[in-house]
């Protein structure tokens, strides 16, 4: 549960931020949503979180590259799409119908 301290930091530190587009798939877009989603957290905080945690392990500075992926970066970047593949709501195919499936739900909860 956000609270209204916590709202009020990310709108202060979001005047502080920039953004950064990146073009993916639909089905990558609605793995996101649902895995945020579940994860009980915005598509931006769940996304940055990721983000956060693949650059830290690269360390505080980044080594200069040359642009060209090594061998060793795409094995990396095979192991965290497996890996996604186990997240929450990853194995869904339909995310409007699981919102249905969740809205009768309550529905249900709540005529009882």
């Amino acid at each position: 549960m956000v609270t209204c301290r916590q709202e009020v930091h990310e709108l202060v530190s979001t005047a502080r931020r920039t953004r950064i587009t990146v073009d993916v798939s639909p089905d990558l877009q609605r793995r996101i949503k649902q895995a945020a989603l579940s994860a009980d957290v915005s598509i931006r905080r769940f996304v940055e979180s990721l983000l956060e945690e693949a650059v830290s392990e690269l360390g505080e500075e980044a080594p200069e590259t040359s642009g060209i992926l090594s061998v060793e970066s795409v094995a990396r970047m095979d192991r965290i799409r497996e890996s996604s593949r186990h997240w929450p709501g990853a194995g869904t195919t339909d995310a409007a119908e699981d919102i249905r499936r969740m809205r009768d739900e309550r529905s249900l909860e709540i005529a009882e």
